[in-house]
């Protein structure tokens, strides 16, 4: 139905209602009309949607910050140990540094160009090129990032009140998983 401004009165959607169109119109016609909606109300959509990503870009980064201890459960060197303490830093960022043993992870997680990100660095074989991800979909229970380059890596952060589970995914296929479970705070036992 629109509102015509010359009878003041709502009408059926239908005969010059939009660019012509009349009720049963062919396929385009739902297209042009969200089209023209999109038109008129895109700024205030994208600064929403853009307002629902920083959102759960802090709520990822504020759920990771603190003392967690685990394993990483899959790898291709077998189960390995993986504590890390996830701090953040005067930028906003959260970091941390695991080490499984045959290598130092290196986790940052920052917004940037109000995308969150993540540069993960492994020190294994000696290197010291980072790899740099973008967070492409943020879920009910997981926040999934695809890295730029190798394209075929992406990886899968689900943290929750006392777990974090990251799964990595190379090409596609399982490639790390690591479970990790928030570490006691010794001020907890105390009385």
């Amino acid at each position: 139905m629109i509102l015509s401004p010359a009878k003041a009165e709502l009408q059926p959607l239908g005969a010059g209602a939009v660019g012509g169109c009349s009720r049963g119109a062919g396929p385009g016609w739902g297209s042009a009309l969200i089209a023209m909606l999109l038109l008129l109300a895109g700024p205030d959509l994208c600064v929403a949607a853009e307002s629902r990503e920083a959102a759960r870009a802090a709520a990822l980064l504020g759920a990771l910050v603190g003392a967690w201890e685990g394993e990483a459960v899959r790898t291709p060197r077998g189960v390995l140990p993986y504590d890390i303490d996830f701090r953040r830093g005067g930028d906003g960022a959260v970091a941390g540094v695991a080490n499984p043993g045959a290598a130092l992870h290196h986790w940052r997680f920052f917004v940037e160009q109000r995308r969150l990100r993540l540069r993960f660095l492994t020190t294994f074989g000696g290197n010291t090129q980072p790899v740099w991800l973008t967070a492409y979909e943020f879920g009910q229970d997981a926040t999934r990032f695809r890295a730029d380059r190798p394209a075929y890596l992406e990886l899968r952060v689900a943290p929750s009140a006392h777990t974090v589970a990251i799964d990595v995914l190379l090409r596609g296929e399982p490639h790390v998983d690591i479970r990790l479970t928030r570490r006691p705070s010794p001020l907890e036992h105390l009385p």
